[in-house]
């Protein structure tokens, strides 16, 4: 996991050529012009969502989710963000089995650390990193945010 601002998202150029392009994309901000939904960068190697939550959630009734093919990196566009995270994966209750076809299992367990991502911040989880999005900053409220997909 990174946590970071936008302005230095550039340092983690060189990880991987998938992580790159997604990399080059935000800092030529393309997510501010894409459509709600998937937008494609490389297929499906590199997209990114553009999300509208209608309403942050609180902790007691979020889940974490992990992924094994894609990496993300979210954005919030407008407005703010919790995310809870754990440092490992130990002790995580299966609240519904890996599906592979969406690259997607949901979990059960207490954050360990919360982080709040305004919108000149990003985030990066890496595969198999335990992560809780949408959650709220003080009062649930609506959000755009952007997920990159990018695939390891």
């Amino acid at each position: 996991m990174i946590v970071g601002k936008l302005k230095d998202i550039g340092l983690y150029k060189g990880l991987s050529k998938n992580l790159d392009k997604a990399i080059d994309s935000i800092l030529k901000e393309e997510y501010k012009k894409g459509n709600v939904g998937k937008n494609e960068i490389d297929g499906e190697k590199v997209f990114f969502n553009v999300q509208e939550i209608e309403a942050t959630k609180d902790v007691e009734e979020a889940l974490f989710e992990t992924h094994k093919k894609y990496i993300d990196i979210q954005i919030v566009i407008d407005g703010v963000e919790n995310y809870g995270v754990l440092l490992s994966d130990e002790g995580l209750e299966v609240a519904e089995p890996f599906n592979y076809e969406n690259d997607f299992g949901l979990f059960k367990k207490s954050p360990e650390t919360i982080f709040t991502l305004c919108p000149e911040d990003f985030i990066i989880f890496f595969t198999d990193e335990p992560h809780m999005p949408c959650l709220k900053v003080n009062e649930k409220k609506s959000i755009k945010k952007v997920v990159y997909k990018i695939e390891k």
